[in-house]
């Protein structure tokens, strides 16, 4: 390459002024964070200018790195290795974690995978930058591949993670994302589909005979694979967790509908004893009533028969104690009923006898 930058100058000015000349002196030693500033100014260079000005080369990031030493003063003198600070970089970027997402329709059946244009299919996840809190950068990187902002979607608890050649992937779960919803991928020359998958026919592993068959192989597959089966075993605990959500709402819904639905408690031996003295107390009330009115029936009857008795033989003056005793004889042997305890059943005292029931069952309750 010639000394001559085939970018023009004002476009690297302006790359430069927007994301490197910043960086604090003290980060700039170790070039780490100063490649993936050029990084990003190279994904700029792509998206926009290339965009607005097609007779620009879309140059590939290694020439990029080389236009950037070149072009900013305190870079100058590292071009001379810029061969090995750009490979250095390389390794340090495959161990750099990666945040993304799992984004799972609203019947947890189908996922949303992007392509990238190498052909392969993932989850929308990139690395974090420094000093970025995981969930920011998950919900950065989902919106930039898919266009979808899941800000208030993200759960900071809910997620799966895996480390693969030293390197951190986590993916946090949405669920309930709209399969009519449109993507738009916010960054250019990255991403160059999405796409729901079922999950049935994604592959858990890279001999999957049902995947083979339904997506045409897995060498596709090749960065979700290692995340499959802790995501169907998620999906599995979170049907059973809305299935038990459902049947909790189901069971308030009726109880507040049907408050004397409600399942009663077992008697206690103390309101079993209650019962049955309640009950007795009712029988004996029962019993006094049917009584007393036999009684008071069986008295007037007597008392009726004694005065014609009376009557009859004061007018033929032949009343005597032996018609008398012969009477309540005959009457006692009818009515099976002593004179003795008709006369005091007819008495006074016991007319005026009221037996309270409603009183006492007050009191016992």
């Amino acid at each position: 390459m010639s000394g001559t930058s085939k970018i023009p100058e004002e476009i690297l000015d302006d790359l430069s002024s927007r994301f490197i000349i910043n960086i604090p002196k003290n980060e700039r030693t170790g070039l780490n964070r100063v490649s993936f500033q050029i990084e990003l100014a190279h994904w700029f260079y792509l998206d926009y200018y290339c965009v607005q000005n097609p007779s620009l080369r879309p140059y590939k990031l290694k020439e990029f790195f080389i236009y950037i030493f070149q072009h900013i003063p305190f870079l100058k003198k590292y071009e001379a290795n810029i061969d090995s600070i750009y490979n250095q970089w390389r390794e340090y970027k495959q161990l750099v974690p990666t945040f993304g997402a799992v984004l799972i329709d609203d019947t947890l059946s189908h996922i949303l995978l992007v392509q990238g244009f190498m052909g392969s299919w993932g989850f929308p996840k990139g690395k974090v930058n420094q000093e970025e809190d995981p969930v920011d950068c998950a919900c950065r990187e989902v919106f930039e591949e898919t266009g979808l902002d899941i800000t208030k979607l993200i759960q900071p608890d809910e997620y799966v993670e895996s480390t693969i050649h030293d390197q951190l992937n986590r993916l946090y779960f949405i669920v309930g994302i709209n399969k009519n919803i449109t993507f738009e991928p916010q960054t250019r020359g990255e991403i160059k589909a999405v796409k729901w998958f079922p999950i049935e026919e994604l592959p858990i592993s890279k001999r999957d005979i049902v995947a083979n068959a339904k997506t045409h192989g897995t060498r596709y597959f090749f960065m979700v694979i290692p995340f499959m089966k802790r995501i169907i075993n998620w999906i599995e605990d979170m049907k059973r967790r809305k299935c038990n959500k459902r049947i909790e709402r189901s069971k308030r819904k009726s109880e507040s509908e049907y408050p004397n639905n409600k399942t009663k408690k077992p008697p206690t031996p103390n309101d079993k004893r209650k019962s049955q003295f309640v009950n007795k107390i009712i029988q004996m009330d029962q019993s006094f009533s049917g009584s007393y009115n036999s009684e008071m029936d069986t008295t007037e009857e007597f008392n009726q028969s004694f005065s014609n008795l009376s009557a009859s033989d004061a007018k033929s003056g032949s009343l005597s104690k032996k018609k008398l005793r012969n009477f309540q004889r005959n009457l006692n042997r009818k009515n099976n009923f002593d004179l003795k305890k008709q006369l005091e059943v007819g008495s006074e005292h016991w007319k005026n006898f009221h037996f309270d029931r409603e009183r006492i069952l007050r009191h016992l309750q």
